[in-house]
């Protein structure tokens, strides 16, 4: 008689919000593993490492099912895996593909498409040369794509899945063994860190001094008189709307070079680059004819929230585990160059520190859940989402047969009211940064020229 399949744990809250709005399209993740070989990759090899990844990541084991009323993450009775590869579409509509596929309780809950590419493309083009100092040595380029449930996990969780993918096929092109026993990590849940959260959350619907008080602190600053973004925003291309990315890439040395300055300025990269993308935005609605002193733009930031967890708790810990800020009012200037950007960059820096280091951080955080719970959506939306990954390429090194050149990352927003977030993460000594837009709300000119903004500003800052 056959084993039945283990039941894992209850869903989450947080994971069932994930799960229903995956079924609507929306936060559909992508990851894209680009990467080159010193050989041509064989299909069954790359099916191979995903049996391996399959067997040694708990989360892409499990499935949705129902247990006494309530939804359980289970074990699949077997192991089953959703991989092709695409030869007659391009990375960008495989993206497409997943952006807008969801995934049946019955599992899996991802699905990876391999797609071989004849030379990698950059913008702006000076930039196609990318590889080039790869090129002798790994000539076959490929991106491995692959779409997940936010249900079972997030940009920590995917990550460390991600790196262990990359590992995992290089020791099967090197023909080496895999050990299996050793997790990518632990899908077990924190039960504290959910009781404190569902506790916190809960207060927002029996509290009305709490709710009334932190609805008065993320709104401290005041509603922008006029909102800004419609000015810059349009009907899109029209017809059904699409997640499109759109990603730019930093040469070493200004990577390099931008680090150094933000050291010297005592500012994080994730604050310079919210300085940097603030600024961009002003720079375009100037150029629509919005002509201002300062603008008050609205910013929030993605944040692990396996920070509040005690030290040595939190890393090998894989599951849905992330929230935004609460929404930053910043006023910004119409201009700041030089010495007053970096200015400017020390105000965004000195605002999201001292959120993030609010002694009642966790509790205000699961006011954002409060406010998807209840559809009081107003108090959450903002101009700008800024999502950071870091410097990834630690996580990546160590192959042989192989070289990780870049993992980006994004989650569908094309059936919401979400017009465009950045994404930002460096690998190889090159920072990326991707502009996910929403084409019922962006059109495609828009985007770009917004982009390029940012891009050249972070050229200029770094010189």
């Amino acid at each position: 008689m056959e084993k039945e399949a283990p039941w894992v744990r209850k869903l989450t809250e947080v994971e069932k919000t994930m799960d229903r709005i995956n079924q609507e399209e929306h936060m559909l993740v992508v990851y894209r593993l680009s990467f080159c070989s010193r050989r041509p990759v064989k299909t069954e090899e790359v099916e191979e490492a995903l049996g391996h990844l399959y067997r040694k990541a708990p989360n892409l084991r499990v499935c949705i099912r129902e247990r006494g009323g309530e939804l359980w993450f289970r074990e699949m009775d077997k192991q089953t895996l959703d991989f092709e590869v695409e030869e007659e579409q391009d990375v960008e509509e495989v993206t497409q593909f997943l952006h807008t596929h969801s995934y049946a309780h019955e599992g899996p809950l991802w699905r990876a498409r391999l797609v071989p590419v004849a030379s990698p493309s950059y913008d702006p083009p000076h930039l196609t040369a990318f590889h080039q100092d790869l090129r002798p040595a790994f000539p076959h380029c490929y991106h491995l794509l692959l779409g997940l449930s936010h249900a079972i996990g997030d940009g920590h969780t995917f990550v460390r899945v991600c790196a262990a993918l990359a590992h995992l096929l290089d020791r099967v092109l090197c023909g080496g063994p895999v050990d299996e026993h050793n997790q990518v990590g632990s899908f077990a849940l924190n039960e504290e860190f959910d009781a404190k959260s569902r506790q916190c959350t809960a207060a927002f619907f029996t509290d009305l001094a709490w709710r009334e008080k932190c609805i008065a602190e993320v709104n401290k600053l005041g509603m922008p008189q006029s909102p800004l973004l419609p000015h810059v925003l349009s009907q899109g291309e029209g017809g059904p709307g699409k997640t499109v990315l759109y990603t730019q890439t930093l040469e070493p040395t200004t990577t390099s070079r931008l680090l150094q300055q933000c050291r010297a300025a005592g500012v994080t990269l994730s604050s310079c680059l919210a300085a940097a993308g603030n600024l961009s935005l002003v720079e375009l609605l100037q150029e629509r004819g919005v002509e201002q002193d300062t603008y008050s733009l609205s910013n929030c930031h993605l944040v692990n929230m396996r920070r509040t967890w005690p030290r040595g708790t939190a890393e090998d810990a894989l599951g849905c585990y992330f929230n935004k800020t609460q929404r930053m009012f910043l006023a910004t200037p119409r201009a700041a160059e030089g010495e007053h950007f970096w200015q400017y960059a020390k105000y965004v820096h000195g605002r999201l520190y001292a959120l993030l280091q609010d002694e009642q951080f966790l509790e205000k955080a699961s006011f954002i859940t409060w406010c998807h719970a209840t559809n009081a959506s107003q108090h959450v939306q903002c101009d700008l989402t800024y999502n950071t990954r870091g410097n990834l390429t630690h996580k990546l090194e160590g192959t042989q047969q192989l070289t990780v050149t870049n993992l980006l990352s994004s989650s569908s927003i094309h059936k919401t009211e979400i017009p465009w977030d950045h994404v930002f993460g460096t690998v190889r000594g090159r920072l990326s940064h991707t502009l996910k837009y929403n084409t019922a709300l962006v059109a495609e000119d828009t985007a770009r020229a917004y982009a390029h903004a940012l891009y050249h500003r972070l050229t200029r800052v770094a010189a």
